[in-house]
Order: C-alpha cells, then structure tokens, then sequence
C-alpha cells in the first residue's frame, strides 16, 4: 500500500533532497564506510568485472548534475516511475523458506569422514607415509624461524623515510571565538573533497559521577528523541538534507598523575568528561551544521 502511494503520490521534496544530499556525500566522502582506497577499488572494480571501463565507477558529476536537472524539472516523478516499473509492476518473485535442521553437524561430520575414508581407501602404503611425511616437513617450516636472508627480504620503513614537515602538531588557535567562551582549533588537509569536519566538545567534568552515567543514555535521547521543535523524523531529515551527517561521542577519561600507576583508582573530581558532537558538512552550509547542533 504504501508503495503504491508513493508511485502515485511522489515523495516530498524535503525526502527528496534530504535523500540526494546524503547519496552527494557519500559519492564525495565515502570514506565514513571503508577507507578511502579501498571504496574508490570497490567502484572501480563494480564496473570492471562487467568489463566496463573501471574509472565509470569513479565518475559520477555528469550523472548527479542530469539528476538534480531532471529533480528540478518534473520533482520525484523519476523516482514514482522506478517505484512502480521495478517493484509495484515486477512480478518477478523469489520467495526462500529457511528451515533449521537439528541434525545437520552430524551430517556435515559424517560426509567429512565418509569423504576421508573415500580418499584414503584409494592410497598405497606409501602414498599415506608421503603425506604424512609432507605434513609434518611443513608443520617444521612453519615453525622454524625465518633466516636472516629471508627476513632482510622484507620491505622495512625507517623514521628517515618520514616526511617531518607535515607533522607539526601545533595547530592555529584562537581562544574566546566570536566572544563565546569557546577555543577554536582549525587543522587544514591537502583534500578533503570539499568537505569540512565540524567537531564541537562540551566540557561536562563538572558532572558529579551519578549523572555522568546517565551520559550514554542522554546521548542517545539526542539522537532518537528529536526536540522541543522537531519530531525524529524531522530532525533527521534536515540532518540529512543539510549535512552529511552528525553523530556522538562521550569522552570519560581520567587524569593520571606522574606519581600514580597505571591501574590507579581516584574520587570524582579527577575525571575528564566531554559530550562531543562531531559532523561534516559542506563549508557554504556550516551555519546550518552548528544551528543544528
């Protein structure tokens, strides 16, 4: 029924752009799901294994901008057509009954050594002692240590091969930003495909140990809960349509001393508690980000 509405119906543009903004992201940013190496490999290899040119994977501006032409021109009517030509008139089916079996390790065992004896029935006296003898050679290798030859075979990484200049850790500062009370602490990347990583850090340390652990599950009320404004569905949709995502983090660590040991327990107070809001967004749009945060 509901499929049938929305072939009839359409979606809302608020759906759709808040669907097609988080699609661009992905496309832009998809490092959120694998590192960046291994999607732009995926990509690559989902064409080329049809043997299609790999780098169409990798290409997808022409594509999007013809898609948010075609959104502007006719709405969600695009995606109605798809609805009702792939899924409402496809009567195409596969319907799979999963059965548990209560006897299928037996099976499996008794097809393994049924298997075995198949096999070994079949050897000479001297074929088993190969084998064996083949088992236990390789049981030594694999024990054994490596040479010295062996292991100056092995590409090795020094700290001269580092390049130290990137490595700076002193990042610009600036204390009081904008009169707010908060510090503000910028780091450039090379690329970043256009895309800016907003973490926000609320110092909570405050919190006497009772409420700190009410910490996880007010967490999760900031995402699931919506506001005093905005039902859940709502919040998220204009997460969706404005970032590329916005999720948290509580950070309880505690403070250890130079004279302490690793395992030392202390009272409340020497504690670091931190709420952080963490998001991507694209910069012409970082006012929303942090309206929304």
């Amino acid at each position: 029924d509901t499929l049938e509405t929305v072939a009839n119906d359409g979606f809302s543009d608020d759906d759709v752009a808040s669907s097609l903004n988080t699609i661009e992201f992905h496309l832009r940013d998809p490092r959120s799901s694998d590192p960046l190496e291994i999607s732009y490999m995926i990509d690559a290899v989902g064409k080329w294994i049809y043997d299609r040119d790999p780098t169409e994977g990798l290409k997808y501006e022409d594509t999007l901008r013809a898609l948010k032409e075609e959104i502007k021109t006719n709405g969600s009517q695009i995606f109605q057509k798809l609805v009702k030509e792939l899924i409402n008139e496809n009567n195409h089916r596969v319907v799979m009954n999963f059965i548990p079996s209560t006897t299928l390790e037996a099976e499996q065992r008794k097809e393994e050594k049924d298997r075995i004896s198949a096999l070994t029935s079949k050897l000479s006296e001297k074929e088993r002692q190969d084998i064996y003898s083949t088992a236990k050679e390789l049981k030594k290798r694999q024990a054994a240590e490596d040479s010295p030859e062996a292991k100056a075979t092995i590409p090795k990484l020094t700290i001269s091969d580092l390049d130290a200049s990137s490595a700076s850790g002193e990042y610009p500062r600036s204390v009081e930003t904008l009169d707010s009370g908060a510090t503000l602490v910028t780091h450039s990347f090379p690329s970043t495909s256009g895309i800016a990583y907003i973490d926000v850090g609320i110092d909570l340390s405050r919190l006497k140990y009772d409420d700190v652990t009410l910490l996880p599950l007010y967490e999760r009320l900031m995402k699931e809960a919506g506001t005093t404004s905005k039902t859940d569905a709502e919040l998220l949709n204009e997460i969706g349509q404005h970032t590329g995502g916005i999720s948290t983090e509580t950070l309880i660590r505690a403070i250890k001393y130079d004279d302490s040991y690793d395992n030392a327990a202390f009272n409340d107070d020497n504690f670091v508690t931190m709420l952080f809001l963490h998001g991507r967004v694209a910069p012409e749009k970082a006012d929303k980000l942090l309206d929304i945060m």
